[in-house]
């Protein structure tokens, strides 16, 4: 599977510095200040599902966080549609 390509096997990717669900509660459990966090993906996107599952979890956690989704895939076209809008949000 895909995921396995990148991260190796799930099993010894859960629970360590990798898997950003862990990270995601480790920084709320230590009381570390959360960042505001937007996220987007393409309708299309093979990230689809696991993006809106971080979502999700974000969201039970307590961030701050934004979520869209638009027709597209994980592709230039898609980025170059979306960075006008995201970039004034993610530069300070």
């Amino acid at each position: 599977d895909w995921w396995q390509s990148i991260l190796g096997n799930v099993e010894t990717v859960r629970g360590s510095k990798e898997d950003v669900f862990a990270l995601a509660e480790q920084c709320k459990n230590e009381g570390a200040p959360l960042p505001k966090i937007h996220m987007w993906c393409g309708e299309s996107d093979f990230i689809l599902d696991h993006s809106r599952r971080m979502y999700d979890h974000l969201n039970k956690l307590g961030y701050d966080v934004s979520y869209t989704e638009t027709p597209g895939s994980h592709c230039w076209d898609s980025w170059d549609e979306i960075m006008p809008v995201l970039l004034p949000k993610i530069i300070l």
